[in-house]
C-alpha cells in the first residue's frame, strides 16, 4: 500500500512538474512579447520628444 502511495505521489509530482514547465514557458513568452512592446513606447517617446523640441525651436545637443 505504501509503494503504491509513493508511486502516486511521484506521479502526480511528475504532472505539476509538466504542467509548472508550460506555465513558465508561456510565461518567458509573455515577458519577451512585453519587453517588445516596452521598447516600442520608449523609442515613440523619444521620438515624440525630439517632435516637441525641434518645433518649439530648441536646439538639441546629443553626446554619444
Amino acid at each position: 500500500m505504501v509503494a503504491r502511495s509513493s508511486t502516486q505521489a511521484v506521479d502526480e509530482q511528475k504532472k505539476l512538474e509538466t504542467t509548472l514547465s508550460v506555465e513558465v514557458d508561456s510565461a518567458r513568452v509573455r515577458i519577451s512579447e512585453i519587453q517588445t512592446e516596452m521598447e516600442s513606447v520608449i523609442e515613440q517617446l523619444g521620438e515624440a520628444k525630439v517632435s516637441a523640441l525641434s518645433s518649439t525651436g530648441d536646439f538639441i545637443s546629443l553626446t554619444c
